[in-house]
């Protein structure tokens, strides 16, 4: 070490995730869902959640659509997806949000659940990476 001087800063624990579950453990479960889906929705932050978009690759739904990854925010134990959803058929697609539900979905929202052909619609997905127990 030189004879110059340097100061060392300590920051606090508090990290963006500690933000996160903050938020999480100290808003009721439903209301947690509903302002994640709202932000997701209108492309804002949420304090304490990493947000990224993402360019994934089309994943085909059979021969009618495909759903592509662009975006998501990462919470403490909350996830939020944000997916295009295309309609490759030469009809109209009429897609339900329980026909997406995976294991851990704790909720699912879509600008359209009717698609035109070769049209797309916006679809939300949040899971819940934490508690099994959360959604009782």
């Amino acid at each position: 070490i030189s004879g110059k001087r340097q100061d060392v800063g300590l920051l606090p624990l508090y990290t963006e995730k500690t933000k996160a579950a903050t938020f999480e453990s100290n808003t009721p479960y439903q209301q947690a869902l509903v302002t994640l889906l709202r932000a997701m929705g209108n492309g804002e932050p949420l304090d304490g959640f990493d947000v990224t978009q993402t360019k994934g690759a089309a994943i085909p739904l059979g021969n009618v659509a495909t759903m592509t990854k662009i975006g998501s925010y990462a919470g403490d134990s909350l996830v939020g997806e944000i997916y295009t959803l295309q309609n490759i058929s030469a009809q109209t697609l009429t897609i339900k949000s329980e026909q997406l539900y995976r294991d851990k979905t704790a909720a699912i929202a879509m600008q359209s659940e009717s698609i035109a052909p070769k049209a797309s619609t916006r679809v939300f997905i949040v899971e819940n990476e934490g508690d099994d127990n959360a959604n009782e």
